[in-house]
């Protein structure tokens, strides 16, 4: 939500949390995949500053009438927004990715 275009750096394939977006102290660099820089592709020239719209404006809110209509119109029932997170984060593991890595790319801190 409010990601920004200039928190995107397609060539290096990367999306930048800021400081104020993370549970963390610091910036988190997120590797995109190709399914991802595909999404982003799509989405230029909808909004000059913003990268997700919902009816020209940016979007701002999870769980909102927009999210719930299109869980609808895809069939889906008992979805959380915050369901995204965890499923992001299994399928991480379950391709082998470093726990220590995984620890990084969702904001917390390591000790």
């Amino acid at each position: 939500m409010e990601l920004e275009w200039q928190q995107i750096d397609m060539q290096r394939c990367v999306a930048w949390i800021q400081l104020d977006q993370a549970k963390a102290a610091k910036a988190i660099g997120v590797p995109l995949n190709e399914d991802a820089i595909a999404v982003l592709k799509a989405q230029i020239g909808k909004h000059l500053t913003h990268v997700f719209t919902y009816k020209g404006n940016p979007v701002a809110k999870a769980g909102t009438f927009a999210w719930r209509k299109a869980l609808k119109r895809a069939g889906i029932e008992q979805f959380r927004w915050h369901d995204l997170r965890y499923t992001w984060a299994s399928w991480h593991v379950q391709n082998g990715s470093p726990l220590h890595i995984l620890k990084e790319l969702v904001g917390q801190v390591m000790r």
